[in-house]
């Protein structure tokens, strides 16, 4: 398997911020981090966005396992593969939420303030009227 870290730095590492959402050392071996960085692409950087779709791809993991059951003792992949479905869910909302993800755009152009010194002094006029 490729490989796949957690160095503890989240604010620098692009990867570590992923593998934080995901749950940091619980997502080592199930996405690695060539996986973890085509996902920061596609997400153009976003890291919670990219923590949805790496969410996603361990979900979609887990979803072609079947469950299994041996005398007294049995294994669920398929609610794995659910609880990793509401991770990627739950991610991609945050990431969708604009207060929640600062966004730089290319219409961040300055607009003009509209405010002006007496606005709320309620006289009935506008400034320029008489």
């Amino acid at each position: 398997m490729a490989e796949s870290t957690y160095t503890g730095n989240p604010a620098d590492v692009p990867v570590d911020a992923v593998r934080l959402e995901l749950g940091r050392t619980a997502s080592l071996d199930l996405i690695t981090d060539a996986e973890i960085e085509f996902n920061l692409a596609r997400a153009n950087g976003n890291t919670l966005l990219a923590a949805a779709f790496s969410a996603e791809t361990i979900a979609g993991y887990f979803a072609g396992m079947v469950d299994k059951s041996m005398g007294g003792s049995s294994v669920s992949l398929s609610q794995k593969a659910e609880a990793w479905r509401k991770k990627a869910e739950a991610l991609r909302a945050q990431a969708l939420n604009p207060s929640l993800t600062p966004r730089a755009t290319s219409s961040s152009s300055s607009r003009p303030l509209k405010f002006w010194i007496g606005q709320h002094d309620n006289r009935g006029h506008y400034p320029g009227t008489i």
